[in-house]
């Protein structure tokens, strides 16, 4: 009774919002609007109310869970590396001087994108896909039946020391490079082939924009005493959340943090090697 109402709470929603689009004549470029306008080529017709409906939750949904968990896996690990942590405020400083950010400076926050890839590597949301075999097959002398499931446990891969030197340790400056020379199938948080996340670029987009919207506000620090743990159901979550006290940046802090950015900002613009990892990351 409750999961019936609650799916049609959202139904409710979903239809509201593509009522009030069809009222209005409104179209703002966003994912409702691809939804709602193309044209099927063969029919000549549009998704129906119900297509568009499900289409919509689906995404909602599916996105909804994971980045949740991206985040709070990434606040964690922030709240245990100070360093890393200052860092990326010191490009929030940097990049948005004081201003809320918009979508147009993700693509100049390339050391808080560094550090959410990492994040995903250690602790990646959907932590094991599956795949069907498409016809019999023989893997390291074990047989493969066409029609049986293989499980690939992302989590282990992502640690595994045969392809990453220190696999347990929380290092964003791996992906300096945005993973260039990298083999395509050794970080999978959002799978890989044809059956990829469609939102991969939308995730990464939605966890960069949270952060960068959250920290230059908030100090957050782990509770002492916590046992966090892993619950690898669908998705992977902290077992017992990740509690956290969440004081306000004093004005010394965000002061401090706006002079180490000008000071960096100034060696950049001057040619010398600031020993930066997000203006290393951005050359």
């Amino acid at each position: 009774m409750r999961f019936r109402k609650a799916r049609a709470t959202l139904g409710q929603i979903v239809l509201g919002m593509m009522e009030e689009r069809r009222r209005t004549g409104s179209d703002p470029g966003d994912l409702l609007s691809l939804l709602m306008n193309p044209v099927d080529e063969e029919t000549g017709e549009k998704m129906d109310d119900a297509q568009l409906r499900d289409e919509a939750m689906t995404i909602f949904l599916a996105g909804h869970e994971t980045t949740a968990n991206a985040l709070a896996w990434t606040l964690y690990l922030l709240s245990q590396h100070q360093v890393v942590e200052q860092s990326v405020r010191t490009e929030l400083a940097q990049v948005l001087a004081g201003h809320r950010v918009q979508t147009s400076d993700f693509a100049r926050l390339p050391y808080l994108q560094m550090v959410l890839k990492e994040a995903m590597r250690l602790y990646p949301p959907v932590w094991i896909l599956a795949r069907r075999a498409a016809k019999d097959d023989v893997i390291l002398g074990h047989r493969i039946d066409k029609g049986a499931y293989v499980f690939l446990p992302t989590y282990t891969l992502h640690r595994h020391p045969q392809f990453w030197p220190r696999p347990d340790t929380f290092e964003p400056e791996r992906w300096a490079t945005d993973g260039k020379g990298m083999h395509k199938y050794k970080c999978l948080p959002f799978s890989v082939g044809g059956r990829k996340c469609i939102g991969d670029h939308f995730a990464m987009l939605e966890a960069t924009l949270v952060l960068a919207t959250l920290l230059p506000q908030v100090q957050l620090a782990l509770v002492p005493g916590q046992d966090i743990a892993l619950e690898p159901t669908i998705t992977l979550r902290p077992k017992h959340g990740t509690r956290m006290t969440v004081p306000a940046v004093d004005a010394e802090t965000r002061e401090l943090t706006l002079a180490v950015a000008a000071v960096h900002c100034k060696a950049v613009a001057a040619g010398v090697p600031s020993g930066c990892p997000f203006h290393a990351a951005a050359n």
